[in-house]
């Protein structure tokens, strides 16, 4: 399996997220996976920048070294890291909105579905380049809508009650506005514009 493939499945495990977060909110309220996702980002920065000057740490090295480009090693973790800050960012904007979970799992789903295989499916077979940014594929895009429709709609029918049509409305809505963000040549990184722009998103629609 080669690197950039490995990474996007890595980033893809981060569809687990928004459900273990649920069930620390279930038993510990709704602050508590702020604390727990600042505190794994303290540490998350932290091991980074050790790494960063040369510091050899057990097991964290070795997960850098296996999975990280040359390149990203000067901030190693960035992508991980960005990634848990961009859900804190949308779980915040969740209470400040007053909207349901569900929406807040839509915009992590968004990220760790649809990111993903726009991504694995670009790098394979992207052929036709998107108008706006050539350095993204019509064929990354649809395949990035349609597995984060996919998660979205489950996980809001099967887990989250959802009626079916409302969560089609929803998954739609999420999974458009997040490839859409993900398409656009801006200078922020995905992780953190997808989460955050799809909140806002649908708290504003809905």
């Amino acid at each position: 399996m080669d690197l950039e493939t490995k990474r996007q499945f890595i980033h893809m495990s981060g569809l687990a997220t928004p459900f273990y977060l649920l069930i620390i909110e279930i038993y510990f309220g709704n602050l508590a996976p702020i604390f727990l996702l600042a505190i794994m980002l303290i540490i998350g920065y932290s091991l980074a920048s050790l790494y960063s000057k040369g510091v050899k740490l057990p097991l964290f090295s070795q997960l850098i070294d296996m999975a990280e480009r040359k390149r990203s090693k000067v901030t190693p973790g960035r992508g991980t890291l960005r990634f848990y800050t961009g859900v804190l960012i949308a779980y915040i904007l969740m209470l400040v909105f007053n909207k349901p979970y569900f929406m807040f799992a839509s915009a992590v789903l968004v990220l760790a579905m649809g990111d993903s295989a726009s991504t694995l499916v670009g790098v394979r077979f992207g052929r036709n380049k998107i108008p706006y940014n050539k350095n993204k594929s019509i064929e990354g895009a649809v395949a990035g809508f349609s597995f984060a429709f996919i998660g979205i709609f489950l996980a809001q029918v099967l887990i989250f009650t959802v009626s079916p049509l409302y969560a089609v409305i929803i998954s739609v809505s999420a999974s458009f506005i997040g490839m859409l963000i993900e398409s656009l040549p801006i200078p922020v990184d995905d992780n953190l514009s997808i989460p955050v722009a799809t909140i806002v998103f649908l708290s504003i629609i809905f």
